[in-house]
């Protein structure tokens, strides 16, 4: 019986060789227990009858049968309560499109690093959302650019700014020279929004608000079209 510290992982991915390296790795993890599919497909009919439910999935994208991105929707009828982190070697633009607006937990790339997929999860667990930086990039330019919501957190003038340009792609030192403020005034304004905007990240934070149009289209200012 598994015990009640220990995190259920499942990972459904077609290559044989990569699964059994998945294992070996999550073997020396005793707060993870791993459960592996070759499709969709089985995954889906486990969480069907009854096997407990992962407590996160991770995800490849090209299967065979049903793909990835097709199991996503069923996935979250059938465990409604599973983190979904995508695992993939694939980072076309629309798999990275299609997988947010379906509104997934985290999207790495292969290879994996084991300290990267533990951070997916404890994150995903958190409300938190991690995604490869050559992801976040391609997320920034292909959804985040759309009119604003209504939602309002309560954020300044001057946070806005500084969230403008993360979402953009900068770091710290970009957005302090752009701003021609110090770094620890940068961070400061950060953690004041993270609070708002209840995550604890940066990657969360982005995440969060292209899924929310949160901030103005801000194409004109856009590092990648410069």
């Amino acid at each position: 019986m598994r015990p009640p510290s220990q995190k259920l992982v499942w990972l459904v991915d077609d290559n044989e060789e990569f699964r059994s390296v998945a294992e070996a790795l999550f073997s020396g993890h005793q707060q993870y227990s791993l459960l592996t599919f070759a499709s969709a497909e089985p995954a889906l009919q486990a969480g069907k009858d009854g096997i407990e439910a992962p407590d996160a999935l991770f995800l490849d994208i090209e299967l065979p049968g049903m793909s990835g991105i097709e199991a996503i929707d069923h996935f979250k009828q059938t465990i409604p309560q599973t983190k979904i982190i995508i695992l993939s070697n694939f980072d076309k633009d629309p798999y990275i499109q299609e997988a947010f607006q379906k509104k997934v937990d985290g999207y790495l790339l292969k290879p994996f690093d084991m300290e990267e997929v533990i951070g997916a999860i404890d994150a995903a667990l958190q409300g938190g959302v991690r995604v490869d930086q050559k992801v976040m990039a391609k997320v920034a330019r292909l959804i985040g650019f759309s009119p604003p919501a209504a939602k309002d957190y309560g954020l300044t003038e001057r946070e806005v700014e500084v969230l403008t340009w993360l979402r953009n792609g900068l770091h710290k030192p970009q957005i302090a020279r752009k701003l021609h403020i110090s770094i620890n005034t940068v961070k400061s304004h950060l953690h004041n929004a993270y609070q708002k905007l209840r995550v604890h990240s940066e990657t969360a934070a982005v995440v969060k608000l292209i899924r929310e149009h949160i901030l103005p289209d801000s194409t004109d200012n856009d590092p990648f079209l410069e």
